[in-house]
Parts: C-alpha cells; structure tokens; sequence
C-alpha cells in the first residue's frame, strides 16, 4: 500500500486524531505507547502492510471496544512446546501488569489467501491456548474471526465463534451484534477496500478451482444481495442488522437464508434458485461482508469494483470485455439526459451504461429538490423504474446487471435476458415486458459485442435486417438488373447499428462504440451508407488502441454520436441517392452499352469507377447544401491508464468532453 493512501486512510487519520499512536515527522514509522502508565514504546515501519492492519485494529480495539491501552502490548512472545519463541501481534491483557492475556490477535496482510487466514487462525489458537487466553480474533483489515476459546474443546473452530470481543471485559457482550441502527452502522468503503473484500470472497468460494468460477460468482452475488437487501431493510435505532455474525452459525446461516428468501420474493426475476453455500462457505463470506455498507458506498468505487471483480470471472468463462468506466462517463455526461427521457443499452453487460445514465439523472434532481425529500426520490426513482431499459443476452451476466443496479439503488425492472437481436415483437411473449417499444427511445447507450458472425440460420428475424441484405452496386443494378439477395451471415456490431435505429424516436441519439473497420474499411462501405441513409454525424471519438487491452480485447475503436432521421428525411437522402445515381449512369450510358456490345471488360470496369465517381461528387454536394453536415472530430491519445492498466493522471477524453458537450448544445 502507497504511503499516501496509508495516511489518508479514515481509522489512521482517527487513530492520530485520538493519540492512538503517532507518525513521526518524515511519516516512516508509526509509534505505539503502551502497557502501565504507557511505558512500552513499539516504533514500527508505517508502510509494512501488516502494520497497516494492526494500527487500525488498534483504533477499533480502543475506540470500539473500550479497551486502555495500558491494557495492550504487541509482540509478546511464547515457545509453544519445542518451538522457537512465536510473539502475538497484539495481546490484551486481564490486568495492566500485563500477566494473564486475556485475548489474543493474530494479524495478516490483506492479501492472503483463505487457506493462509486458516493457519493464521490455528496459530492464534495455539498462542491463546498454551497462555490460557480467553478470546482469539484474526483480522486482515479485509475480514475479521473471532472465537471463544474452549478449554476442554481446543481445536474448535465453529460452534465458538462469537460476533465480536467483548467489550472492555463484558463478558456478556461477545454474542450481542455487532452492528446496530443508528449507533454503530456499517461504513462505507473505498474502491480499493471493496476491490479487495471482493476478491477474497473469490478467493473463498472458488477454493482453489473446486467451484467453477461462475458458480462462484452467482453464489457471492446471492450473498451481495442478501447483504444489500438488509441495509434497505425498515427497522428502528437500536435494532440489529440481520447480515452479521451473532448467536451460533446456524443461527447466522438461517437469518441470512431468509434475507435471500423474502428478496427474491420481491424480485424473483433476479434469483431463481436457492443459496447453494455450506455453513462454512457462508460464514466466512458474512465476516468479510458484515462490515460494509454498500448503499452509502460512492457510486465510482462500486462501479469499478464490482467491474474489476467481474472481469475475472466473465473474461476467462465468456470472452466478455466491459467497457471502461472512463468511456462510459464520458458518452453519459456529454448527453442531456434527463428523468422524463428513455434509456436504453441494447447489450446492457454489467449495466455500466445504465448505471451513469442513473447518477446522472440523480445529481439533477439535487438541482430541483432537497435530496432527503420525497420529490427528489421520486425524480429520480421513477427514472430508475420506468425509464432506464437494458437488454442482455447472457442469463448471468443479465443477472449481474440486475444486482448492479440493485446495489445503486434500483433500475434493474426493465433489464431483461434477451439476445438483443432477436425480432423486438417477440419480447413480451419471452421475458413479460411489454415497454420494449419500436421508435420509443430518447438516447441508446452501447457497446455491441464485436467481430461475431451472426449466421442467417441462427438468428430468428434476420431477414427483416436490411443489413442482412447485399445490395447490388447502383451501377451493376442497372447494367445487369442485379437484385438484392439474402446474406449468409453479418457481424454482430453491424446489426447492432440497425437495431438501435429501429428503437431510437426520431431525433433521438445514439452513441456506440464500433471497431474503427466499420469508418474505414472498403469492404464494409455498405454500412457507412445505411449510416447516411438513417442517421445525422455528430461526433465521432477516435479511442487509444489501448482502451480494450487492459480486457485482453486489441480492437481499435471509435464512438460515434448518431441521430436518427425522420422517416421523410431518410426518404429524402434515399431519393437524392437515386437521384445522382441515375443522372451518373445516364451521363455515361452510351459508352457503357458501346463497351457491353463489344464486351469490353476492361473499358466496362472503367466506365464502372467514373460513374461511380461522378456519383460521389455530385450527391455530396447535394448533401452539403440540404443538410448539417458539420462534425466533431478528436482523437484521444491517453485515457487515464496505461495499457497494462496502470493509472494515468493523463485523460483526453475530459477534454474532449467538454468541448463535445458545448458542441452539442447547438445540436441537440
């Protein structure tokens, strides 16, 4: 951990503030006074991970648990039968002599795994039992065990386990919760804490590969749920929250099971089946859990937590890439979205789209209305429900994108498991939602799978595509009378582009990330003329080639901000096509019959290029002189990280942002 981040850690910064222990002036070491009348000085290195965790489990030991520090020593040492001496990191004692320990706590660096949490645990155990100590507690800073120690049961790990120490000696405390209403409620947690909470219930539940790696991933998100089900839970100051350690682990098991049960009632598209985790597995995901508090969690440090815990299991089980948070924000907040427009991610993912476009219709109701008031809940809630759609065909990435949206309170009523590209009318019969309607949509927010082929055969409805059709050359259409014909396949992204045209209201906007391939490739002119034909350019965002790379996904990319034509616009671009194209043709129509009676190939070829050309030159000035043809250009070298992932304080795309968005204002 980074020296900065140590000091600007909230419980350091208390621990300072309450001469807990001190840093010295050139912040290398942390000092601790302890034992009778404060006479033990331990002055240890401040960025030794361990001590990280030890100085802020002494801020809860003091603060929380009541205990003097004339009470608490570290590193005492013990031989444990022929072993050499094994100090405990830190030992509460029954009296300020410091000669009967009375709790023992075994301190670890975050990062380990649950296997070496085990050992840790066995190792305070054993220090506790041979000084006749009364309480073990193990922490990592990321999870926490505490145990009763039973002297004719030693080797008990799970029928002693208690919810916390008791408080300063009270030995009635240790099975009352931990956390309650109003007096002591779990905090929120930086994106780093959340990242490594995450990543050691992945950790526990994968078991070294025993579970598959998605299996894992929807039984933690069960537990997430069960987690945030509860903070959301009515209930008075003083009472407990149900998502904690208390009473025996069945006990625990049971209250989190029906958590689970009474929220799927509520939203059982969500979660169909039952948490399938053993007591154990349960247990040690609660502990990590317990203490967080999802709902005041900064929307930033969930997003990119809850992405950065995806992107293991996702990446490796389905080849699917997210797209960066730092895109994602920028495509949303150049946008006027406001809480009467509607939505939509025609390939949802883990709803990172859908998530922003919510925060911030969210931060525009605090322009109108005090944010503890029913009218600024309902701004921006009825946002949530009623306006904010999104489409996923794979089940448990769709489910993902419900408890991501769930975790930032709601908006996932209108995500729904569909392949995006399937006929639009077909939706209610499959999923029940019936507000999937044609010309509808305001703003479409996406990023499409990229570079699939999707086969004529597989796709239900792929004729009614007119991309899924291969049109002659106008020149070759009327020298042979050549007619459109049904392709095999087409690519995924291209698909996409006329799905959202079928779904956007006339003017509305839509802003999609595609392979630069799609701008600039001979072979795919087509696409860039149905372009033409249904949207207006706006901007178009050339991204770094390493904006997927960090996914292992190496596709140059560009966002392209699109508006759609009215029906009578398209038809009159589409008219002044024909238009230039006959006028070519015809200009040239003598040449080109001399050349096909003589069956002159090369000369047919060359008639071909310039009609061709002639066509291009006259049609776009037609264009120029009846439309806007005016577009934002930029093309972002950096985008606040490297392409190994690493952070970078560079970010064109902020820039480039707020230039897009004055831009727009004229536009839209």
């Amino acid at each position: 951990m980074e020296l900065k981040e140590i000091l600007e850690d909230k419980t350091i910064q208390l621990g300072r503030k309450n001469n807990i222990f001190k840093i010295d002036e050139n912040t290398n070491y942390i000092e601790y006074y302890l034992g009778k009348e404060l006479s033990i000085i331990k002055r240890y290195k401040l960025t030794n991970p361990e001590e990280f965790v030890r100085a802020k489990t002494l801020v809860e030991i003091v603060l929380e648990y009541k205990y003097d520090l004339e009470y608490i020593d570290f590193e005492v040492g013990t031989a444990i039968g022929s072993k050499p001496d094994i100090p405990a990191d830190i030992i509460i004692f029954n009296d300020p002599d410091h000669k009967s320990p009375y709790i023992v706590y075994e301190l670890k660096k975050e990062d380990i795994t649950p296997k070496e949490f085990e050992q840790a645990v066995n190792q305070a155990f054993s220090y506790a039992v041979t000084q006749n100590a009364k309480y073990v507690a193990v922490s990592n800073g990321t999870k926490q065990a505490f145990y009763e120690v039973l002297a004719d049961k030693p080797r008990e790990r799970e029928t002693n386990v208690i919810s916390h120490i008791p408080i300063k000696f009270d030995e009635s405390s240790k099975n009352k919760p931990k956390f309650i209403k109003g007096e002591n409620d779990p905090k929120p947690k930086t994106e780093s804490e959340l990242i490594q909470k995450f990543k050691t219930c992945h950790d526990t539940l994968w078991a070294g590969g025993k579970r598959a790696p998605t299996e894992a991933f929807d039984e933690l998100d069960k537990v997430i749920f069960c987690k945030f089900f509860d903070e959301k839970a009515p209930r008075k100051k003083g009472e407990a929250y149900d998502f904690q350690i208390y009473g025996t682990t069945k006990q625990t098991e049971e209250r989190i099971k029906a958590l689970y049960e009474e929220g799927r009632k509520k939203d059982p598209q969500v979660f169909r089946e039952g948490i399938k985790l053993n007591n154990y597995e349960l247990i040690e995901i609660v502990k990590v859990l317990q203490d967080i508090n999802l709902s005041k969690t900064d929307l930033d440090a969930k997003g990119k937590a809850f992405e950065t815990f995806m992107d293991g299991f996702f990446r490796g089980a389905f080849g699917q890439f997210f797209t960066p948070r730092e895109v994602v924000k920028m495509i949303v907040n150049v946008l006027p979205i406001k809480n009467t427009h509607k939505v939509l991610d025609t390939s949802c993912g883990s709803g990172g789209f859908l998530l922003y476009a919510l925060d911030k219709v969210r931060k525009l109701a605090n322009d109108y209305y005090d944010d503890s008031s029913n009218e600024h809940y309902r701004f921006w809630h009825d946002f949530a429900e009623k306006q904010l759609f999104g489409v996923e065909i794979n089940e448990q990435i769709s489910r993902t994108a419900k408890m991501n949206m769930i975790i930032h309170d709601d908006g996932h009523t209108n995500v729904i498991t569909y392949d995006g590209l399937k006929p639009i009318n077909n939706i209610f019969e499959d999923t029940n939602n019936q507000h999937f309607i044609k010309d509808s949509f305001n703003f479409i927010l996406t990023n499409p799978p990229f570079g699939g082929s999707i086969k004529s055969t597989e796709l239900d409805g792929f004729e009614n595509y007119k991309l899924a059709w291969k049109k002659p050359h106008f020149f070759d259409k009327r020298f042979k009378n050549t007619k459109d014909k049904i392709k095999a396949n087409e690519r995924s992204e291209v698909l996409f582009i006329e799905r959202a045209y079928e779904y956007l209201a006339t003017d509305g906007i839509l802003a999609i990330v595609l392979p630069d391939g799609v701008l600039t490739n001979s072979t795919l002119e087509y696409v860039r003329d149905f372009i033409e034909e249904y949207f207006q350019y706006l901007a178009i965002i050339s991204l770094p080639a390493h904006t997927f790379s960090v996914s292992d996904a190496g596709v140059k990319s560009s966002v392209l901000f699109l508006k759609r034509y009215s029906k009578e616009k398209t038809e009159q671009i589409q008219g002044l096509k024909e238009k230039y194209q006959d006028e070519a043709y015809r200009k040239y129509e003598i040449e080109v019959n001399e050349a096909k009676k003589q069956k002159d190939k090369e000369s047919i070829a060359k008639y071909k290029e310039i009609v061709e050309d002639t066509y291009k030159v006259n049609f776009k000035e037609a264009i120029r002189n009846n439309l806007d043809c005016e577009i934002f250009m930029a093309n972002a070298q950096t985008i606040g990280y490297e392409s190994n992932g690493k952070p970078s304080e560079y970010n064109d795309l902020i820039e480039i942002a707020e230039q897009l968005k004055e831009f727009l204002q004229g536009k839209l």
